[in-house]
């Protein structure tokens, strides 16, 4: 049995080997998706002294975890938020210089805090993550 995780509502439940790499569907929210295929890699008999001839064992390896959908949702959200600060920011510096003062500043400012608040989401998105 493997353990797999549903990756709309991320619930974790048992399935046999016979259907990894299949389409199965989540008993909780009764979404379809594909179970991870199980990958093999050789490894070395560790009885290497009562047997001249070595032989390479099998042993099953789980894939790369991946992201969830909502930690995919807070990277792209932090994207465009740093973005968007980026370019009130832009929008509102050379106003600086000239006219505007005291809103110009606080564009500035606004703008800062936006690409801020973007960056945090974004990194927020990692957190997690099961590797």
């Amino acid at each position: 049995m493997n353990r797999v995780k549903c990756p709309s509502c991320e619930r974790k439940f048992d399935l046999p080997d016979r259907e990894m790499g299949q389409r199965i569907m989540c008993p909780m929210c009764e979404i379809n998706f594909r179970a991870p295929q199980l990958e093999w890699e050789d490894v070395e008999d560790e009885d290497e002294e009562d047997r001249p001839v070595r032989r390479k064992k099998r042993r099953r390896v789980a894939p790369p975890k991946s992201f969830t959908n909502a930690q995919i949702r807070s990277m792209i959200l932090g994207v465009i938020l740093i973005i968007v600060g980026a370019v009130v920011f832009a929008l509102a510096l050379p106003a600086l210089s000239g006219r505007g003062g005291r809103l110009s500043a606080r564009f500035v400012a606004y703008g800062v805090v936006i690409m801020i608040g973007g960056i945090v989401s974004f990194f927020f998105g990692f957190l997690g993550r099961e590797d």
